[in-house]
């Protein structure tokens, strides 16, 4: 996670170094930047505005800290703001230390969050005022952050948050048989077991029996395992992944990362779809691919092509067997809670990484909650071979 913090007073400077030693310690893997001009701080006499650091930094920062007053804090950044699903958490901190306020992307950009554990460590009141906070009661996108969820409707989810505060309660469905379970929990949300009845769906497919208004909260637990012919192209990948998911209907959120055989690394087309989608690519030899346990769609030409009798299935299963075994979270939940963890926030993370994998247990172990499982099988289209699976559970510590 990346603070830029700014101030233009000897206090507020003074308050800025105290406060960033301090977040240093409590949130270890961010980056803290600090800018800012004052005549009587040496080493800032000519240091850039305020609003120049807001230019520069708002499309690269995480988070925004001003230690200044509010007002100068809206000033700089009103030329900027766009989306609360885009912009950074921006707060503002009088340079006495007293109030700590969160003014922007409170909730998805993580803004609220900051502000108690800035407040916490500088000893100040944090003023937070999304109505969801105030009234103590249930916020989708808070909830959909927390857990990496994929917000399907920006307008459901908005629709969502005015039914909450209007005082109502929501039902959530979660979809136990793709994804692991999440606590649903608190003030105007209430569990659900029937899916048609659900105003939430944690789920990673949209059925027939969904009502239409639904808002669907996308969990990114997917592996999509490729085959293809030498030379592919990139649209030709993209036109088979798409149709599979369109036959199935998983969302493409829902896909986390991809996989083929080792002897498919060079090709661009793969490469080439795996970077537009900014999915993590691995490869497998033919003998791990071998050892994957299951029973999959045979091709006695594949194997003699390849060493092993189906690769799009077996490379699912196996990337869905790695995340769910090594605890892989890099791909399993790429927007981490940045508060919290070590998330890659808006740098995000490349894709076409070359992973491998170590020693599986079975499915039947009895060391996961439930299985990995397929959940399609081998699909072809265009010289390119298709398969999804997702691991379902989470190791038993």
């Amino acid at each position: 996670m990346r603070i830029v913090m700014m101030a233009c007073t000897v206090r507020g400077f003074s308050l800025m170094r105290r406060a960033g030693a301090l977040l240093a310690r409590r949130m270890q893997e961010a980056e803290i930047v600090q800018e800012g001009r004052c005549a009587r701080v040496p080493g800032y006499e000519d240091g850039p505005r305020l609003s120049e650091s807001t230019e520069k930094w708002f499309p690269q920062a995480d988070a925004l800290i001003f230690f200044a007053a509010a007002g100068i804090a809206v000033r700089c950044i009103a030329p900027f703001v766009k989306d609360k699903y885009e912009d950074p958490a921006v707060l503002a901190v009088d340079e006495g230390g007293d109030f700590c306020i969160s003014l922007l992307s409170g909730h998805v950009g993580g803004g609220n969050r900051l502000c108690r554990i800035l407040a916490q460590e500088i000893g100040a009141v944090p003023v937070i005022t999304t109505a969801t906070d105030t009234q103590r009661r249930f916020a989708a996108d808070v909830f959909a952050r927390r857990h990496g969820l994929h917000i399907h409707s920006r307008e459901a989810a908005k629709r969502i948050s005015a039914r909450v505060v209007a005082g109502e309660t929501v039902r959530i469905f979660l979809d136990e048989e793709s994804y692991a379970e999440v606590p649903a929990a608190g003030p105007g949300v209430q569990r659900t077991m029937e899916r048609a009845q659900a105003d939430i769906l944690v789920t990673i497919m949209k059925k027939p029996c969904d009502r239409a208004d639904a808002l669907y909260l996308v969990p990114r637990v997917v592996t999509a395992g490729i085959g293809c012919r030498k030379g592919t192209s990139e649209s030709a990948v993209r036109t088979a992944v798409e149709s599979l998911l369109r036959k199935t209907g998983i969302f493409r959120e829902a896909l986390s990362a991809l996989a083929s055989i080792d002897i498919k690394k060079e090709e661009p087309g793969l490469r080439a779809f795996a970077a537009d989608w900014a999915l993590p690519l691995s490869f497998y030899s033919a003998g791990k691919l071998r050892a994957v346990p299951g029973v999959f769609t045979a091709s006695p030409f594949v194997e003699r092509t390849t060493g092993v009798d189906n690769v799009c299935e077996r490379c699912a299963v196996c990337l869905a067997l790695e995340m769910l075994y090594k605890g892989r979270k890099d791909l399993e939940d790429p927007v981490h809670d940045p508060l919290y963890g070590s998330g890659a926030g808006k740098r995000g993370r490349s894709a076409g990484t070359d992973t491998s994998l170590q020693k599986t247990p079975p499915a039947d172990s009895g060391d996961c909650r439930e299985p990995v499982r397929l959940l399609a099988e081998k699909y072809c289209e265009n010289g390119v071979t298709v398969a999804f699976a997702a691991r379902s559970g989470s190791p038993r510590k």
